[in-house]
């Protein structure tokens, strides 16, 4: 097949497109790419210019010059639009070769309107793999007010887009509800596929592990709540306990005063954004991971795709999750041990550090023998290949 995507992200920024889309060439399919210069998560606007055109492991990638993202909601929301704008305007041009269009819809939703486009025009199917939900991903991160007037013309104008699409995976399985109650999408156009991680380790036992060294990569929004856990490292128990922290979000600054006023700045860091491979080093020592997502309503059934990034290192996790995500990964039994409230932060900590190098071996196996069976990214990468592949008939 040939395989025209839209994503506004793409490679160096940490998105599983990337995985995903190198994985459809190596099935044998051709795949392009429309995308953005990288700029999410970035610690200056642009750190990193890319060509406009580019083949990255078969891929072939058309970068767009949007406007900068920097921290202002005008400069966020104009970034947003340069891309629809410029995005729509670059496949009004596209040869009709393309068998599929395929769409990873982040935030936000408008984003994908390009594939639209050229679906309808080229009598095209379109499958949209969609991992945040909209508008409710705006109103629970504080853009949208619910109910007001402006947040019923987003949910309109995104039920719109959703029904504009041929068939929607969804990222969580708890997300099905969301679409079937609030857009009326027919379950008969829908499935689910977790996301996959973005490096595959399968080599386990090479992994140098540094016994008391725990990682958080992933945002630092106020819908990830770390604070508790970094309380809780003075606590004398937890004194060996060295913690490194990847990413960036709206709450760093307030993380690293805490930071500082605890007198933690030998054991915790803030290393900022790393692409995938930069990050890779910090992943393979770590004794655990982090994972925090508290929101309410179907955020909540969120399994952020960092759950399936952590478990590829076949290492426990201990965090803070919705019941959907937690009962997901409870299932696993052994992985590590969750919560759902702040103030349990303590227990779970307890938890990690209390484990025996025995335990903790056994805990590895488990992870390892459920991550292969059930979310490896081949398995992953052959489902969407088979969904495209029955869209492009």
């Amino acid at each position: 097949m040939n395989i025209l995507v839209i994503s506004q992200f793409y490679y160096p920024e940490s998105f599983s497109i990337t995985p995903l889309c190198e994985g459809l060439v190596k099935a044998g399919h051709q795949v392009t790419v429309v995308t953005s210069q990288p700029q999410y998560g970035f610690d200056h606007p642009h750190k990193e210019i890319r060509p406009a055109f580019e083949v990255i492991h078969g891929v072939h990638i058309h970068r767009l010059n949007v406007a900068i993202r920097k921290q202002s909601r005008f400069s966020i929301l104009l970034n947003y639009y340069s891309f629809y704008d410029l995005s729509k305007r670059f496949v009004s041009r596209l040869p009709a070769t393309f068998d599929v269009v395929f769409s990873m819809s982040f935030s936000p939703l408008m984003s994908v309107s390009a594939g639209i486009d050229y679906a309808k025009k080229h009598h095209k199917k379109h499958l949209l793999y969609a991992v945040d939900l909209w508008p409710e991903a705006a109103i629970v991160s504080g853009h949208l007010k619910r109910d007001s007037w402006i947040e019923k013309w987003v949910r309109n104008i995104s039920k719109t887009i959703y029904h504009a699409v041929d068939f929607i995976l969804v990222g969580s399985p708890g997300h099905l509800d969301y679409f079937k109650t609030i857009h009326h999408i027919s379950s008969s156009t829908m499935a689910s596929l977790i996301q996959p991680t973005l490096i595959e380790h399968k080599d386990f036992h090479q992994l140098d592990i540094e016994p008391h060294y725990w990682v958080y990569a992933g945002n630092l929004g106020r819908l990830q709540p770390i604070g508790g856990l970094i309380q809780q490292l003075t606590h004398p128990s937890m004194r060996a306990i060295r913690f490194d922290i990847l990413g960036q979000g709206s709450e760093k600054n307030k993380l690293e005063k805490l930071v500082m006023k605890l007198g933690l700045e030998k054991r915790v860091h803030f290393l900022g954004s790393l692409t995938p491979e930069q990050s890779t080093p910090y992943l393979e020592k770590a004794s655990a991971f982090v994972i925090a997502l508290q929101a309410p309503g179907f955020i909540g059934a969120t399994i952020p795709s960092k759950v399936v990034h952590y478990l590829s290192y076949g290492k426990p996790i201990m965090g803070l999750l919705g019941l959907e995500g937690k009962t997901w990964l409870d299932a696993i039994q052994g992985q590590g041990f969750l919560i759902q409230h702040e103030e349990d932060w303590f227990n779970a900590m307890h938890h990690i550090t209390s484990l025996n190098e025995a335990a903790y071996a056994i805990t590895q196996k488990k992870i390892q023998a459920y991550y292969l069976k059930h979310l490896s990214l081949s398995s992953t990468v052959s489902q969407l290949d088979s969904y495209l592949i029955r869209l492009s008939k």
